[in-house]
């Protein structure tokens, strides 16, 4: 099974698709950097892709982890591009400049079920860990991690974000709810 990044002219119709190198890689999660290049998880291998909007050159960059499942993806201030690996349930980013990669690994290792990703404005990385119900902060420059398990049974914590203000918010998929954490 083929995976494609299909680009949509509106006002035409007219569709461009831009074949991944990896079978069955399943895009997935998407940012757009500083430069304008459009990154892209991919759930279905151990890579992340990164398009180039105006070359339609897909470049494709394999995580230390194999089959690590890289599901959802965050730009931290820095331009760091970091992504949930949801089968290896770890943390990870990609330096775009010098190709760099690190990864991360929760405390709650191996039953994270990372699953999304969100930076604030100060570079901190917050987690929605699917598995372990619960939401993590992590602080990249001292490796700090924090742990909030959901007061709710079955959260399923599958999605987050990190508002203007800072405030992180996340997706209660199980009980149906929106959550601002204080």
């Amino acid at each position: 099974w083929l995976s494609t990044v299909v680009k949509l002219d509106p006002k035409t119709g007219q569709t461009w698709e831009y074949a991944t190198h990896t079978k069955n890689a399943r895009p997935y999660g998407i940012e757009v950097d500083f430069d304008g290049n459009i990154w892209f998880a991919m759930v279905g291998s151990e890579h992340v892709g990164k398009l180039g909007p105006k070359s339609g050159t897909i470049t494709e960059y394999k995580t230390p982890t194999p089959k690590s499942g890289p599901r959802r993806l965050t730009i931290d201030p820095q331009g760091l591009i970091w992504y949930a690996e949801w089968d290896a349930h770890k943390i990870g980013y990609i330096n775009p400049k010098t190709l760099e990669q690190k990864e991360f690994v929760p405390p709650s290792h191996p039953k994270a079920g990372t699953y999304a990703i969100a930076s604030d404005g100060a570079g901190v990385i917050y987690v929605a860990e699917f598995i372990s119900n619960q939401v993590s902060r992590f602080e990249p420059k001292t490796g700090k991690w924090t742990e909030w398990p959901m007061p709710l049974r079955r959260s399923r914590v599958r999605n987050i974000v990190v508002d203007p203000k800072g405030f992180v918010w996340y997706a209660d998929n199980g009980n149906s709810k929106l959550v601002r954490l204080e």
